[in-house]
């Protein structure tokens, strides 16, 4: 059985902020804008990534990326360092400049709406790690 990664489903305080956040970062696109079971939720797409983004507050609305069940999620993009100097133009607040991490990976973590944590990352793990 082979599984692929569909999407990712955020909550969010501010539904129409985070929507545009990831509009302005990405160039996400809204695929479908509705309600599911009397929340607002808008569908993004964005190069063969999806996101839900729903309309309901968190339990704990401070929670951080620590504290999260999700404490990130990642991005590749085809050029590194154009990405970052993109984001950047963009207005992206870094968490984590961009740092070599160890010979193969090169990462950065930027900041979105409620604490919503997402690295950008270059580089593939090294042979032997049966996860190549």
């Amino acid at each position: 059985m082979n599984y692929s990664f569909d999407h990712v489903h955020l909550q969010t305080t501010d539904l129409d902020a985070t929507v545009a956040w990831f509009e302005r970062m990405f160039d996400a696109r809204r695929l479908w804008i509705g309600e599911f079971k009397g929340t607002r939720i808008t569908h993004l797409g964005f190069h063969g990534t999806f996101v839900n983004v729903f309309h309901r507050p968190p339990a704990n609305p401070g929670v951080t990326p620590e504290d999260a069940v999700i404490h990130h999620f990642a991005m590749r993009p085809d050029d590194f360092d154009a990405a970052i100097a993109d984001l950047k133009r963009r207005g992206a607040r870094f968490h984590t400049e961009p740092a070599a991490v160890g010979p193969h990976l090169r990462v950065a973590f930027i900041e979105g709406p409620d604490n919503l944590r997402v690295e950008i990352i270059e580089g593939d793990l090294p042979e032997g790690t049966g996860l190549e």
